[in-house]
C-alpha cells in the first residue's frame, strides 16, 4: 500500500519513454493489457494500474475518484503526462481525467466507452 493513495496499489509496467497509462473495464484486469504492454514497451513507458474498485478504502467508488486515483499514481510514479488509454469504465475514468486534469493527459485512447460524461449534452 502506498501511502500518498490510501489503498493497496499494484501495477505492471514494460518498457521506457512517453508514458501510456491503461486502465481497464469493470469486470477487467491489469493482466489483460499484457500483450499490450509488450507491444508498447519497446518505445514506451506502458502502465497497467489495477483499479481500486472493490478495494472498501476507497471511500467513494466513481469515475471521479477512480480518476484521482490515476492522477495521484502518476503523482507516485513520477509522471507528469500520459496518453491514457481505457476500456469500458476504464475509458470512462480516461474521459474524466482528461477533463479534470487536462495538464496530466497528452492524449486519450477510448474502447468499449458508451458515452463521454460531461462532454456531450443531453
Amino acid at each position: 500500500m502506498d501511502s500518498h493513495l490510501d489503498v493497496d496499489v499494484r501495477w505492471l509496467e514494460r518498457g521506457d519513454g512517453e508514458a501510456v497509462m491503461l486502465l481497464h473495464g469493470l469486470m477487467g484486469q491489469a493482466q489483460h493489457w499484457e500483450d499490450v504492454l509488450d507491444a508498447l514497451s519497446s518505445g514506451y513507458r506502458a502502465i497497467a494500474p489495477t483499479l481500486p474498485i472493490f478495494d472498501p478504502r476507497l471511500l467513494e467508488c466513481s469515475i471521479g475518484a477512480l480518476a484521482d486515483f490515476a492522477v495521484r499514481l502518476l503523482d507516485v510514479l513520477g509522471i507528469e503526462r500520459a496518453t491514457v488509454g481505457g476500456n469500458s469504465l476504464g475509458g470512462h475514468v480516461a474521459i474524466e481525467m482528461a477533463l479534470s486534469s487536462p495538464a496530466r493527459v497528452s492524449g486519450l485512447i477510448l474502447t468499449g466507452s458508451s458515452r463521454l460524461p460531461r462532454a456531450c449534452p443531453g
